[in-house]
């Protein structure tokens, strides 16, 4: 293998048709003399162009910047005008600070050209042509990286990195097209103490040529499944009506926003028997995830099933399977967390502390999921925007009027409408931006102190700690009234006690050699 330099040779040739011939050394004077004579004279300048053109365009742009400009500039500017000088005749043994900060710790990259600054080969824009150049940059919308990287190859000046990020965060254009925000941390639903208060409803379908209402209690995890004519509202109440005859009127119903849920008279029908009816965001089927989980556990179940068997029968068994199986969650069987009684069946009960267990399930949720995204929150006025979805996906600005939830919100749209939207489907939204040019301003970090010497320490005679009641922390939402609290033991600090440094140097005993001793 040649060696790197040898292999450079080769590629820069490579360039060049050529024939090698072996010449000895003694009769390669050309290359010896290329290498070893001095030259005659050594020129008193360098011949440079006449004019550096330094323009920064864009195609199809009517803005550029021109040398002339940026000339003109920087000897009108205080600040570059005295960088100017100290470039020329030299800079100041001190760090002045203060704005001069970031051009002193380049002052060895700094450079003059036909009145223009270079740092490198990156030109120093004036103050008064930084709004151009990044209107230069961001002609196309190309967003905050890219625009950093096309900068960082023409242009530079104190700050220019959170002005292009200002500029970009300010762009309207930019804010209505831009993509989703990170997912929402997860708010899982309190866990009722009673079976039967809240349930989650929802349709399912059309699945095997036929529309399904399930029904979920988020207490027993049990499953309700009537067959439906259609997903109108009279259909769905009579549904309900056979369910509540024989569990009871809930205290809560969750659904989604499907037209048998969101008209007037299903509100009507919840007022009047006493049910607080909530809907989930729109366009956010999570928030109702145990009813959308329930559907597609129906479905599967079902789908698996032999075919020969009518769907009446498939229902019952996937029904009375379910009721009795343990779930993920509580542990228990969806039978006897209703009953409260053993049902006759082959599976056994998992019997335990439910509440801990589920407490500890939506905590390995949430930090499972919490971990990955971004608290958000906003108050009222709030300027966010939100978008509506479909095929012409854009942002719409608007103001903050109230919160329904933990993560949903009441939106005012600029041209008056208000509608209700999920955290996940909302963006903050910036109005304006000030340049900071002076950004860039280096602090030096503290100097390390050296350690303070030890001495012996004189410890004062200490009174008995008192006793301290720890109480014992529970999770969010759960109160532990009954759970004793730990009693930490009375500690008792001894008086009078020296502390003395101890050497760490060694502690042998050294004698000197006895040299010639033996022979006397």
């Amino acid at each position: 293998m040649a060696s790197p330099r040898v292999r450079r040779w080769a590629l820069t040739l490579s360039a060049y048709d050529y024939n090698i011939q072996y010449k000895k050394g003694k009769d390669n004077s050309n290359a010896d003399a290329l290498s070893r004579l001095p030259l005659p004279d050594l020129p008193r300048r360098v011949h440079t162009p006449e004019k550096l053109n330094l323009v920064i365009g864009m195609l199809n742009s009517s803005q550029v910047v021109s040398d002339d400009a940026i000339r003109r500039e920087t000897r009108r500017e205080p600040i570059l005008s005295q960088v100017l000088q100290w470039v020329r005749w030299g800079w100041p043994g001190k760090d002045p600070g203060g704005v001069y900060g970031p051009y002193y710790i380049r002052r060895y990259e700094i450079s003059l050209k036909d009145g223009c600054l270079l740092w490198g080969s990156r030109v120093i824009i004036p103050e008064g042509s930084r709004g151009a150049v990044l209107g230069l940059l961001h002609d196309t919308h190309i967003g905050i990286t890219r625009m950093k990287a096309l900068g960082r190859s023409y242009v530079w000046w104190p700050g220019i990195d959170k002005d292009i990020e200002g500029t970009v965060k300010a762009c309207q254009e930019c804010d209505k097209h831009q993509n989703a925000p990170e997912l929402a941390e997860l708010h899982p639903w309190e866990w009722p103490s009673v079976p039967l208060s809240r349930i989650h409803v929802d349709h399912a379908g059309p699945f095997m040529g036929k529309l399904f209402l399930i029904v979920v209690d988020s207490h027993s995890k049990w499953m309700e499944v009537k067959l439906v004519s259609s997903t109108s509202t009279n259909v769905a109440i009579d549904a309900l009506t056979s369910i509540f005859a024989t569990d009871g009127l809930p205290v809560t119903l969750v659904s989604d926003n499907g037209t048998a849920f969101t008209s007037e008279e299903f509100g009507k029908y919840c007022e009047k028997s006493g049910i607080k009816h909530i809907r989930s965001a729109p366009r956010h089927p999570s928030t109702n995830g145990l009813a959308e989980r329930a559907v597609q556990t129906f479905k599967s179940c079902m789908k698996k099933m032999e075919e020969s068997l009518p769907w009446s029968v498939r229902l019952n068994r996937f029904l009375f399977k379910y009721r009795n199986t343990p779930q993920s969650t509580t542990q228990q069987t969806p039978s006897q967390l209703l009953m409260n009684r053993e049902i006759r069946t082959p599976l056994s009960m998992i019997p335990g502390d439910l509440t801990t267990r589920i407490l500890r399930k939506q905590e390995a949720q949430c930090k499972a999921h919490d971990g990955r995204v971004k608290t958000r929150y906003y108050i009222e006025g709030d300027q966010v925007y939100t978008h509506f979805g479909g095929p012409k996906f854009e942002w719409v600005p608007g103001t903050i009027q109230s919160a329904t939830g933990p993560l949903s919100y009441i939106i005012k749209l600029v041209d008056g409408r208000v509608v209700k939207r999920h955290v996940d489907h909302i963006r903050s939204r910036h109005t304006t931006v000030i340049p900071r040019p002076n950004d860039d301003e280096v602090v030096p970090e503290p100097l390390l102190n050296e350690p303070p010497p030890c001495f012996p320490v004189e410890i004062p005679p200490h009174s008995p700690a008192p006793r301290v009641s720890v109480p014992r922390v529970s999770a969010p939402g759960v109160t532990n009234s009954s759970e004793p609290s730990v009693q930490v033991p009375e500690m008792t600090a001894p008086a009078n006690i020296t502390a003395t440094l101890t050497p760490r140097r060694s502690g042998r005993i050294r004698h000197p050699p006895d040299r010639l001793e033996y022979y006397q």
